[in-house]
Order: structure tokens, then C-alpha cells, then sequence
């Protein structure tokens, strides 16, 4: 399974991992899968592990940071040229209030 991770615990090595499949969040504690002396992960890293089920919760362990395969390129990846503009941008402006009549009611409140 890939996932994202959303929230890291550095000191006690836990973090709550988003799944690719887009069912519940997985809890991983399995500090053991990353080598001694190496940073636990961080929010926003991609992270590939196995995931199994204890009780009603979904876990994560294995886990290993995806490595970034655009560092391993020569060339920069292709962006969009935004130099010129492709359409026409029309500004939005506020749209002014009507004025509101108030309602008379009678004694009654019809």
C-alpha cells in the first residue's frame, strides 16, 4: 500500500498515515522499519508499507519513504509555460446589495 503521511510523533516514532485505497487512516508505531539513527517520518511523506487490520483499526508497518525519482533525472521536469496567457481573465466584482423593504406586521404577527 502507498500512502501519505498526516501526522508524525517524532519522540514516541508513531504517525497516522493516509491510504491510497481511501479507506480509514492507518496507525503506524513499527519504529523498526527504519534503520537506527535515521529521522521517523515527516508529514508529507510518501510511504509505502503493508497494512493489516487488529480489531477496528488499520495498521501500518514495513514502512519505507518513497525515494523522489525526479532527483535522479538530468533534465527538470517539464512545466507549464505561463509566460502568456491562454484566456481571457475576468475579475469578479461584488455584486451590489438591493436594498430590503422592511415587512410591517400586525398586531397579531400575520
Amino acid at each position: 500500500m502507498i500512502g501519505v503521511i498526516l501526522w508524525s510523533d517524532e519522540v514516541d516514532r508513531q504517525a497516522v498515515v493516509w491510504c491510497e485505497d481511501q479507506g480509514d487512516l492507518a496507525f503506524l508505531d513499527d519504529a523498526s522499519s527504519l534503520s537506527e539513527g535515521k529521522p521517523f517520518f515527516a508529514v508529507g511523506d510518501a510511504v509505502r508499507f503493508d497494512l493489516y487490520v487488529e480489531v477496528n483499526l488499520r495498521r501500518a508497518h514495513n514502512a519505507t519513504i518513497l525515494e523522489d525519482d525526479t532527483a535522479n533525472t538530468q533534465t527538470a521536469p517539464q512545466r507549464f509555460d505561463t509566460s502568456q496567457a491562454s484566456a481571457k481573465i475576468i475579475p469578479f466584482r461584488p455584486v451590489p446589495e438591493t436594498p430590503t423593504i422592511p415587512i410591517k406586521r400586525n398586531a397579531q404577527g400575520a
